[in-house]
């Protein structure tokens, strides 16, 4: 066989190839956005709903998440808390310190056992109980950020813009959001993640 034969013949081959790899991530990321939006809408107390669905919302203080790149989902359940509005908005360049427990996201309420860190009091205990030694890894300082400085996930980094200080966060990110394609210490291959996080104070830039 001579080697333009070889060439039409691998050529395709290896196309068909690079589409199934493509096509299998983009499956990964859409299930997980189905799968995320679903259990926003069905498993908050009152029901959530996406912001871009506001102005058909008969509620008067409507509650809601926002979503940001491919894909992070917010929720700020404090978000129509009596002076909010006089607290310091996180804006880029920031310093935000938080209070956060991050959690492998399974799709249905978090727990103990899906926790790959924290520096929560109450999530340290629990873990503690559970039999697992905390002494060396754990601290329950504040973790500081500096936006668009501090190495951070994405998910995250994103996500803390237009908080204010005082605010309890839920964030679920899609794996494209968080390490990608990349396995963190018990945090599997291509997982979603959930942080529950307070914002406890922002310093602003200025």
């Amino acid at each position: 066989m001579n080697m333009k034969k070889v060439a039409l013949i691998i050529t395709p081959l290896l196309t068909a190839l690079l589409c199934a790899c493509s096509d299998d991530s983009d499956g990964v990321l859409s299930r997980q956005q189905t799968s995320m939006t679903s259990y926003l809408a069905s498993t908050h107390s009152p029901r959530l709903i996406a912001e871009e669905d506001l102005d058909s919302s008969l509620e008067r203080y409507p509650q809601y998440y926002s979503t940001f790149g491919q894909t992070a989902y917010r929720y700020i359940s404090t978000l129509y808390d009596d002076g909010r509005n006089d607290q310091p908005e996180v804006e880029w360049g920031d310093v935000v310190e938080i209070t956060y427990t991050a959690y492998v996201f399974e799709f249905r309420n978090v727990t103990a056992a899906n926790i790959y860190a924290t520096n929560e009091l109450a999530s340290i205990i629990e873990l503690q109980q559970a039999g697992l030694n905390t002494s060396y890894e754990w601290t329950t300082d504040p973790l500081v950020i500096e936006l668009g400085s501090t190495d951070i996930i994405k998910g995250i980094e994103s996500t803390l813009v237009g908080c204010r200080q005082g605010d309890m966060v839920e964030v679920y990110m899609t794996f494209s959001m968080a390490y990608d394609d990349t396995a963190i210490g018990t945090v599997p291959y291509q997982s979603p993640v959930a942080w529950y996080f307070s914002i406890d104070k922002v310093t602003k830039r200025n």
